[in-house]
């Protein structure tokens, strides 16, 4: 087993936990994060109502109380890890996360087109007021059947949508999203456009979004 000072790049789930159990066993563990402050999609990529604010802060205290040490705002690139190394850390664990969204087409970016990702960051973050307008009285459809589908779509009623509409290919009982995840978001009012394959966006000719495509 390592012993000695350890390095956690990545203050998110898997960095927490495995900086919690390796102070456990006896090491000295720091954390390094990007961000302004510890906790990853557990901060950023939940909304407020599935996971209260008060538990991050908690389970971060509970860390802290073993002796794990922060390091935020401090970001790495190429060759992050063998820096840390050189500079006296007996290993280093790598847990910087998978923010970057799968797109389901091509040129999927675009005006009231977002990702995921930085939706639901923008939503926990300062940007909320932005999203309010963005959605407050439209119609937003959300494509995908998984867990965070359904976070963008309860959020986007959240945030004032007139309509919201979870697009999946497949069928209902082939949605990656747990079962109660799909009741909560039907009993919420979202509507589920089933087998329904979308293959891109509908622009005006000020490429203004007017719609999805769907076979």
């Amino acid at each position: 087993p390592v012993k000695g000072k350890v390095a956690v790049i990545g203050g998110g789930p898997a960095g927490l936990a495995c900086a919690a159990e390796l102070a456990k066993n006896g090491c000295r563990v720091t954390v390094f994060e990007r961000r302004a402050e510890p906790g990853g999609v557990l901060r950023w990529g939940v909304p407020g109502y599935r996971l209260s604010p008060e538990f991050l802060k908690k389970e971060l205290e509970d860390v802290k109380a073993l002796g794990v040490t922060f390091k935020t705002s401090q970001g790495f690139g190429p060759g992050g890890a063998e820096s840390l190394l050189k500079k006296g850390f007996k290993a280093v664990f790598v847990g910087i996360g998978l923010w970057e969204p799968v797109r389901p087409f091509e040129s999927a970016e675009g005006e009231n087109v977002m990702t995921s990702v930085n939706f639901l960051e923008q939503y926990r973050g300062a940007k909320a007021a932005r999203l309010r307008r963005l959605c407050g009285g439209k119609t937003v459809a959300v494509i995908g059947g998984g867990s965070v589908a359904i976070d963008c779509a309860r959020t986007a009623l959240r945030l004032g949508a007139k309509d919201v509409c979870l697009v999946y290919r497949r069928s209902y009982p082939q949605m990656p999203a747990e079962a109660g995840e799909r009741l909560e978001a039907l009993d919420e009012g979202v509507h589920f456009l089933l087998l329904n394959q979308p293959t891109g966006y509908a622009r005006d000719a000020r490429g203004r979004l007017t719609g999805v495509k769907l076979v």
